[in-house]
């Protein structure tokens, strides 16, 4: 693979990659990661100093290569989190140690100014990270873990359904360090304390946890449809509002707004308060009648700015 001036070597399969680019376009330094099997990365952040974080998985049957860190995965697969200098050095690599049927699927993940990360991720069966136990059952349930700059593990939660098939999409941490994470969810979740129940086949949720990892309170919305319904992405401002974006199946409800739609799904973006109420929602319908539709996946978000101006 080639990218700019630089290019790297491929492992006879998927390889993952991160690479910098400046505000001109050009390509400061590219890096692969992985072995010979099917490895990836899934989502990059950075820090205020520039530091890069990337997270993903690498799968059973090769070594997989950080630079001069690497580990071999126990699981199908196992997921990682690493982190790199802003001239692309590989700083470390802390990787999950799965049974030899699970697999961790690290999908988002979000970084404050001063480097502390938090992950969330789908999981088939039990892993442990730096030797804290995320037990499962047989189907995808939900994580959520915190690390310090230095990649140690301060927390981690397994968010398990009595329906099995929950899957973690988003997260992200507001200005107070507090963490929320976004998902669809097949029967009622236990966070904690806080139980979130779905309206239907796979229904949106949004959950807010303390900076310490404790369940505030869990919001679901969504059809009652039998195909599910998804979250595509989850952003919080500096007031700590969210955006989450995603779909729809077969119409739905997202707090006062009803969706009825001729279309197989239909996107949608919506806010919801601090408190986890749902403060406006839009739909994007198609006129389609039959299969298809729109899905929407990303969202982006500018941190809310407060002024003030007078005299003395």
């Amino acid at each position: 693979m080639s990218f700019g001036n630089f290019s790297v070597p491929y492992g006879w399969n998927f390889d993952g990659y991160v690479a910098k680019i400046d505000p001109n376009g050009t390509v400061l330094w590219l890096k692969r990661i992985g072995g010979t099997e099917a490895d990836l990365v899934t989502d990059v952040d950075v820090d205020a100093m520039g530091n890069v974080y990337i997270i993903g998985q690498c799968r059973f049957g090769s070594t997989a290569q950080f630079g001069t860190f690497s580990f071999n995965p126990t699981g199908v697969y196992d997921g990682f989190l690493a982190k790199l200098s802003p001239t692309g050095s590989f700083l470390w690599m802390k990787n999950t140690v799965a049974t030899s049927i699970a697999s961790v699927r690290p999908v988002s993940i979000d970084v404050t100014d001063a480097g502390e990360i938090v992950v969330c991720g789908t999981k088939e069966y039990s892993f442990s990270w730096q030797g804290t136990s995320f037990s499962s059952y047989d189907q995808d349930d939900m994580f959520v873990a915190r690390f310090n700059s230095s990649g140690i593990l301060q927390w981690g939660r397994t968010f398990i359904g009595d329906d099995g098939d929950e899957e973690a999409q988003a997260v992200a941490f507001n200005d107070a360090g507090e963490v929320f994470v976004a998902g669809r969810i097949k029967g009622d979740v236990d966070l904690g304390g806080v139980i979130a129940t779905p309206g239907g086949a796979f229904a949106p949720m949004v959950a807010k946890l303390s900076a310490t990892g404790v369940a505030e309170w869990a919001t679901t919305f969504g059809s009652t449809a039998f195909q599910g319904d998804g979250v595509g992405d989850l952003k919080v401002d500096g007031d700590g509002q969210v955006v989450i974006c995603g779909w729809l199946y077969d119409g739905g409800v997202i707090g006062q707004d009803t969706l009825s739609t001729v279309a197989e799904r239909e996107a949608y973006v919506a806010s919801l308060s601090p408190t986890g109420n749902i403060s406006w929602s839009r739909f994007m319908a198609t006129s389609y009648n039959g299969y298809g539709g729109t899905t929407s996946a990303s969202v982006g978000i500018r941190k809310t700015i407060s002024m003030c101006a007078g005299s003395p």
